[in-house]
């Protein structure tokens, strides 16, 4: 068992040649010793779509119960829907076998043990341990739970908004639209405005700069199409030209974008705000990475 794979946060390996039906059987120990030290006697569990999380997780159900826990066993689901069914639970407590973000070949686990997240290193430290004596004389119980429609439910009864004017959210006027459109269309592909400057974080922040106004001039284009306003209706500079925006013009917007951010808060659009305030945190991170002297 290679102890690289359990990590600060989670449990992660390639599967089979990290993490495989062997190895997740010692990972149940190690979680029923933890539930042992908790108090705890039943746990939700789940999987995500790789084509290894139905074996690695109808092994890890039957491992664990050998200790005592009882398993909810949710099948196919994400990682939102396990953790609503873990709070579901007196114990609020379950596990998700997910390779998150990884390729493919990956798998691992998230913990999470009477409410509260576990670290992969401290079920390594416990499957070590060899001074926690667990009860085998009484198998727990294994169930079947389709949580999909309880979890949709819930969901929709905890939107406190009309779903069917989202198309409204934004309530940015047609003029507000255009006006915020006319600092990016074109203006993706905009030269250095740094110089040429050979410093490693000018050229970072130039990067970051073309990644968010391609997402803002995105986001701002499908706002324009909601707001029923004229496709052709977009700015470009004299000639053709790719302009840059400068700090200054940058600090401006930013500026706009907050106060915009608190009169939809004010007037009761929590989502339309959050639009607002995610826009200037990204103007904000691009201002901090710019080097100095640069206006």
């Amino acid at each position: 068992m290679q102890e690289s794979i359990f990590r600060e946060n989670d449990i992660r390996g390639q599967y089979p040649n990290e993490l495989n039906e062997s190895i997740i059987k010692e990972i149940a120990k190690g979680i029923a010793k933890k539930c042992f030290q908790e108090g705890v006697t039943k746990i939700a569990v789940g999987r995500d779509g790789r084509l290894s999380g139905e074996s690695l997780l109808s092994n890890f159900c039957e491992a664990i119960s050998v200790y005592g826990i009882d398993v909810n066993n949710i099948g196919l689901a994400t990682s939102p829907m396990l953790y609503f069914a873990a709070k579901k639970e007196e114990s609020k407590s379950g596990i998700m076998i997910t390779g998150s973000h990884n390729p493919k070949n990956y798998n691992g686990i998230k913990m999470v043990i009477n409410n509260n997240s576990v670290s992969g290193s401290e079920i390594l430290s416990l499957i070590k341990n060899d001074e926690i004596h667990l009860n085998t004389s009484a198998k727990g119980e294994i169930s079947f739970t389709n949580i999909k429609e309880n979890y949709i439910n819930e969901v929709i009864e905890n939107i406190q908004h009309d779903v069917s004017k989202l198309k409204d959210v934004t309530t940015f006027s047609r003029d507000e639209l255009l006006n915020i459109q006319e600092y990016f269309v074109g203006k993706t592909n905009f030269p250095k405005r740094y110089g040429t400057t050979k410093d490693e974080l000018a050229v970072r922040a130039f990067e970051r700069d073309k990644r968010n106004y391609t997402a803002a001039k995105n986001v701002f284009n499908n706002l324009l199409k909601k707001s029923d306003a004229s496709p052709s209706a977009t700015a470009t500079t004299e000639g053709g030209d790719l302009q840059p925006l400068t700090v200054t013009e940058i600090r401006d917007m930013r500026s706009l974008a907050l106060e915009k951010g608190r009169e939809l808060k004010a007037a009761g659009k929590p989502n339309a705000s959050r639009i607002a305030f995610g826009f200037a945190e990204a103007l904000l991170d691009d201002l901090n990475s710019a080097p100095e002297g640069v206006n």
